[in-house]
């Protein structure tokens, strides 16, 4: 049974075409008001509160936004208590240049959280389930104490580890439903995605406090080295062996993953030693591979700051020279 798994999981590795690493969702924070941030960007425009989910960034009373060349800067103001910072800024990832840019026109920006994502490519949707499946079977990440696997919209396959941890399988941005923009028919997935959010605690410990360190390098392979791994049960009589089927299911009635029957197993007050838990070594390979890409995106992110240092100071020379060259009104151009 043991070598038939390993068969299985060495061919199912066999179909992920590419491996990509990459910032996702970057959260802000500053001390700018509302009318603050609409002379530094352009004219926001605000969104009826009945328009928008009131559960995201509850403790704002607006929310507004600045759609640019790049995608859409989401802006929540109007804090409801005096510990929260004044803004609150929501952007996907587009480039460390058009981070640069923003940090030129938005100076004070603190990093509030940070999504590292990893993409693992397939070449149909079949082979894209196939290793969701596998990579929620031994995925294992440290101090957790809850997984879901929530039933919602069109893709089922989203698998949820803590608050911080989310697998899932995706498609490409223009395949998203138009009515549950969130969400992606089966026919059009090419990939799964583990995405790991990073608060500003850690951030701070990192040396990520600001827009502006972040700027000067993510730190892919040392954000992500020890974040997670693909693990399994050895020596036990009574714990389940890999290429048998793990029955212990999460808050939301699933099943069949190592990181749910760990929790469950210790919930109950049963201690599993050390020496039964071991790392899949058939997917070793896997992470390995995963581990190069963040070197590999951490060489290629230097290299690109280095190369477009010279536009970025003369960026800042133009700003400070022609200020009103540099208004509002010229501020999308530049992305």
């Amino acid at each position: 049974m043991r070598k038939q798994y390993e068969e299985i999981v060495y061919r199912l590795i066999e179909l992920i075409l590419k491996v990509q690493v990459k910032l996702h969702r970057i959260i802000l924070s500053g001390d700018y008001t509302w009318y603050d941030l609409n002379e530094c960007i352009g004219p926001l425009k605000i969104i009826d509160r009945t328009n928008w989910n009131s559960r995201r960034r509850s403790n704002y009373s607006k929310c507004s936004y600045r759609k640019f060349a790049w995608g859409v800067l989401t802006v929540f103001t109007g804090r409801r208590d005096a510990c929260l910072p004044h803004c609150m800024l929501e952007l996907t990832y587009t480039g460390h240049r058009k981070l640069a840019i923003l940090h030129n026109r938005i100076p004070r920006l603190q990093l509030s959280s940070v999504e590292y994502a990893i993409d693992l490519f397939c070449k149909s949707p079949n082979d894209v389930s196939r290793i969701f499946r596998l990579i929620k079977k031994h995925i294992h990440c440290n101090h957790v104490r809850e997984t879901a696997t929530p039933q919602k919209g069109l893709v089922k396959s989203v698998f949820r580890i803590g608050k911080s941890v989310r697998i899932y399988e995706r498609g490409e941005d223009r395949h998203k439903d138009r009515h549950r923009k969130s969400y992606w028919d089966h026919n059009h997935l090419d990939r799964v995605r583990i995405e790991f959010t990073i608060q500003r605690q850690e951030l701070k410990a990192r040396g990520l406090g600001t827009l502006k360190q972040l700027i000067n390098g993510p730190y892919f392979h040392e954000a992500l080295m020890t974040r997670f791994g693909f693990k399994e049960f050895t020596n036990s009589r009574y714990l389940p062996k890999a290429y048998e089927i793990y029955t212990t299911t999460d808050t939301s009635g699933n099943y069949n993953c190592f990181q749910t029957e760990l929790i469950e197993t210790r919930r109950k007050g049963i201690k599993i030693p050390s020496q039964c838990i071991k790392d899949t070594e058939e997917l070793t390979s896997l992470k390995d591979r995963i581990l190069r890409k963040c070197r590999s995106a951490d060489k290629k992110w230097a290299r690109r700051l280095i190369r477009h240092q010279n536009y970025f100071l003369k960026l800042v020379v133009n700003m400070k020279q022609f200020p009103k060259a540099a208004n509002k009104d010229s501020f999308p151009q530049y992305f």
